[in-house]
């Protein structure tokens, strides 16, 4: 595995709030929110999100591309062009699931740090909480298994929706985003229930990452398409904002997963 003797979860707990860049190392929820821009802005980025998806409908009309197709464009304006209508169905559970997961994801990060047991009098002591280490543990757990479901919904329902785009190569991308979410959905509860604790922080932690990177990767795409302004270029801008979206909370992932990994190479409990 991993590391090459087991830790307590409480010292795993302790490690990731160390470790991951939005947490900073720190444990009560005033410094999780407050105490750097990263901890400010993607709450901030994903409540607008959320905003925009909840209070605006999808739009068809007929495309300037090519004669006979549609043009759609989501609720935040990222547009695509469609052999036929979205299955309704599916596509409402897609959307929904999506936004039922964010939350229940941001809420279940700010969670972490208040399951940690800390010494009286030490600085780390979360003293605003006002639940025990144990009832917000209990929570974690309730709130990880709807998390499981929501994306279960979400990239089911995603997956159906492949067949109906024009875009070249729309069908392969869509595996490629349902993937990842596959993963998750087998990897969070089998850590657990093998209890291979650090990896399971490592993995709940690229979840929340991807949840920003899903809005991100969407609005990066509309920004680009309404820069170019092409329906030529429609596609290669939606695909770019997810490139670029990509790379960078990549790049994020994996370095908070090596920080974390480092914590406990080779070292016992």
């Amino acid at each position: 595995m991993w590391q090459v003797a087991m830790p307590t979860w409480q010292a795993v707990i302790k490690a990731h709030i160390a470790t991951d860049s939005y947490c900073d190392g720190q444990a009560t929820p005033r410094k999780l929110w407050w105490s750097a821009p990263l901890q400010f802005g993607i709450p901030t980025f994903l409540c607008g999100y959320l905003a925009v998806a909840c209070l605006r409908s999808n739009v068809y009309e007929a495309s300037r591309v090519a004669e006979g197709s549609l043009l759609y464009a989501s609720p935040e304006g990222l547009q695509m062009t469609l052999h036929e209508e979205f299955p309704s169905w599916f596509l409402q559970v897609h959307r929904w699931a999506g936004v039922v997961l964010v939350p229940l994801v941001v809420v279940q990060k700010h969670l972490v740090p208040s399951m940690a047991v800390w010494p009286r009098g030490s600085d780390q002591r979360n003293r605003l909480s006002r639940w025990s280490p144990e009832a917000v543990r209990k929570s974690h757990v309730v709130i990880g298994y709807a998390s499981l479901g929501a994306i279960g919904y979400m990239a089911f329902c995603g997956f159906f929706l492949r067949s109906s785009s024009t875009f070249e190569g729309f069908q392969w991308a869509m595996v490629l985003f349902v993937a990842p979410w596959i993963v998750f959905i087998a990897a969070i509860p089998l850590t657990v229930w093998k209890d291979y604790r650090v990896a399971h922080a490592v993995i709940g932690s690229a979840v929340f990452k991807a949840c920003v990177a899903v809005p991100l990767a969407r609005t990066l795409g509309v920004v680009l398409q309404q820069w170019s302004s092409s329906p030529a270029t429609m596609a290669r801008d939606y695909y770019l904002g997810i490139g670029i979206a990509a790379v960078a909370v990549g790049a994020w992932a994996l370095r908070d997963a090596w920080k974390m990994i480092r914590a406990f190479g080779g070292e016992s409990d």
